[in-house]
């Protein structure tokens, strides 16, 4: 989480998508879904330019590895919106293109 956050602080997005890439991929690999999705969907989010790179093909593809935004959360009161906001993000981040 440091890298990320520094990578941030510098303005250095590329460097922080690849630590989100790491940190996501150890959050999975331990059965926190929701954690690696909002990390990368942050982490993805605003990329305008350079959407066929290896950064970003790697963390799309892995965001399409993971379990539907829907099927991490139970659909009742508070958490219903979160999956339904998280949803959206990541549909953006696949589809940036799409407005």
């Amino acid at each position: 989480m440091k890298a990320i956050e520094v990578a941030r602080r510098q303005g250095a997005r590329s460097l922080e998508l690849q630590a989100a890439v790491s940190v996501s991929r150890v959050w999975q690999e331990h059965g926190r879904e929701a954690d690696a999705r909002r990390t990368l969907v942050d982490a993805c989010g605003g990329f305008t330019e350079g959407l066929d790179t290896v950064d970003l093909r790697e963390a799309q593809a892995l965001l399409n590895a993971m379990p539907a935004p829907e099927a991490l959360y139970s659909l009742e009161g508070p958490r219903a919106a979160a999956a339904e906001e998280l949803g959206a993000a990541h549909s953006a981040v696949l589809n940036p293109l799409s407005d």
